[in-house]
């Protein structure tokens, strides 16, 4: 009888963590790899600015961007990246290097979220740019929930 019970939690328990590990993953790029990645298929690029400390940045990254449609939409039409605005390693793309500039003890912003993700001069987080043949196409800095970023998904692609 018990073996019995412990086979049923057994099997309820694999099946699951089964089904827990069996969502789509993001597939995400890196500025660096983008240029390769373009002269095999051209796409337009999709890119979350986010920071560690934004509460913000993280629903988004929890809710939206592991949506099954979410993720299926960008994984078969876009280039993702997400990118630490605070990252302070150097990135080179369309043949320019961003660096992080800091301003002041422990903080700062990266050039590249500077230049793709400002407004009026400052960047706000989380911010989502969408880029075409490395400029960019669409800006928000804020938050946006699953219906909002698939229907800029979809305008993205019928531009």
């Amino acid at each position: 009888m018990q073996l019995n019970r412990l086979l049923k939690y057994l099997i309820i328990t694999v099946g699951f963590f089964t089904i827990q590990n069996s969502h789509a993953q993001l597939e995400k790029h890196s500025f660096e790899s983008l240029d390769s990645l373009q002269t095999i298929e051209e796409r337009p690029v999709v890119v979350f600015f986010h920071t560690d400390w934004c509460k913000f940045c993280l629903a988004m990254e929890n809710t939206v961007l592991t949506s099954d449609s979410v993720i299926t939409e960008l994984n078969n039409h876009f280039y993702f990246i997400s990118f630490d605005a605070e990252e302070n390693e150097p990135v080179t793309y369309h043949n320019k290097t961003f660096l992080f500039e800091s301003n002041g003890v422990n903080s700062g912003t990266h050039q590249i979220a500077t230049h793709y993700a400002s407004e009026n001069g400052s960047v706000s987080f989380p911010a989502i740019v969408a880029l075409w043949k490395g400029k960019s196409i669409f800006q928000r800095n804020s938050f946006m929930d699953e219906d909002e970023l698939l229907s800029l998904l979809k305008r993205i692609l019928s531009l």
